[in-house]
């Protein structure tokens, strides 16, 4: 039984490397079979909120990636026209080994150029608490915050349940995004544009960790960011840490909406967190700090302004009475 199993693998494995061999030999493939595969996959994990396109998915070999998937023109779409994402260049490095049953199928996927639009809806939000939920399902948090913060504990489930869903069956995942660009549509504002986003994500084996870095052009310049996630193997608890750069307050207000502000201001915005959660998901601890650089505060249309020299704002989470001080 073992020299026939053995026997099998091998078999397997000789007609994979056949072939990737007749792919090394003929160049890119078109393979529809793949294209209808992905689509399906989007179809079943978007719901049918969204209408799911995917123009073509061609197989070849890359002289660093090994064996890859190139897709083209991927276009999800909700059927409201909240969501509308384009991805036209996608690539995925694939390890013929998991056809096998041995390691993540795909290691490494780079996106170039992709485009997102969202409008705001009713609610102040952009409806991406449900993106990726069929069926709408939402994050709700373990608990309600006697402290009147119940979007912390919402954010941070949020935050670690879509990580983990991403490293399920990607746990050595890296993902490469170059010049990709966000448009924030506000039916009573001019759209915002956030473009030249970089980034650079890489999964930490099995046990779930994470680290992510990005980059930028918003209202005011360029600011950076990154997001890092690690696992306590014994207790199951995660560290999700937070950092931030150059970002203003301009930036804040196109994000998150709100009332016109009354003043403007150029002042640069650096930031760090660290939220340790329970493996239940519970907030064990949190701490968080945010400096404000120097710049100018302007008020209205009026010729005063307030110039700021430099702040720094620290807070942490009491557990005792689930509140931020």
């Amino acid at each position: 039984m073992l020299l026939l199993g053995l026997g099998t693998i091998g078999l397997l494995a000789l007609l994979i490397a056949i072939a990737t061999a007749a792919i090394v030999l003929s160049g890119a493939t078109e393979v529809g079979l793949i294209r209808d595969r992905v689509q399906a996959k989007l179809e079943q994990k978007l719901g049918p909120a969204f209408e799911v396109t995917v123009a073509g998915a061609a197989v070849s070999t890359d002289p660093e990636l090994g064996l890859v998937v190139d897709l083209r023109g991927i276009e999800l779409a909700e059927r409201d026209g909240g969501i509308n994402v384009s991805f036209p260049a996608t690539r995925l490095a694939v390890d013929p080994l998991a056809f096998l049953g041995f390691g993540s199928l795909v290691t490494k996927a780079e996106i170039s150029e992709p485009r997102i639009q969202l409008t705001r809806r009713p609610d102040g939000g952009f409806g991406l608490r449900s993106f990726g939920q069929a069926g709408g399902s939402r994050v709700e948090a373990p608990y309600r915050s006697a402290g009147g913060f119940p979007e912390l504990s919402v954010g941070a489930a949020g935050l670690d349940q879509a990580i983990t869903e991403i490293l399920a069956d990607n746990e050595d995942l890296q993902l490469v995004v170059t010049q990709g660009a966000i448009e924030l549509r506000d039916p009573a504002a001019p759209t915002t544009r956030i473009s030249e986003i970089d980034v650079r994500a890489a999964a930490d084996g099995p046990m779930g960790g994470i680290s992510v870095d990005l980059s930028a052009r918003g209202r005011s310049g360029p600011w950076t960011a990154s997001l890092g996630r690690q696992v306590e193997a014994a207790t199951g608890q995660r560290i999700l840490s937070v950092e931030f750069a150059q970002i203003t307050l301009g930036d804040l207000r196109d994000w998150f909406g709100g009332a016109p502000m009354a003043a403007s201001a150029d002042i640069p915005l650096y930031g760090a967190a660290e939220i340790a959660l329970a493996a239940n998901g519970t907030i064990e601890n949190a701490v968080a700090r945010l400096d404000l650089g120097a710049g100018v505060i302007s008020f209205g249309g009026s010729e005063e302004a307030v110039l700021l020299d430099e702040a720094s704002i620290r807070a942490r989470w009491d557990n005792s009475r689930s509140a931020i001080v």
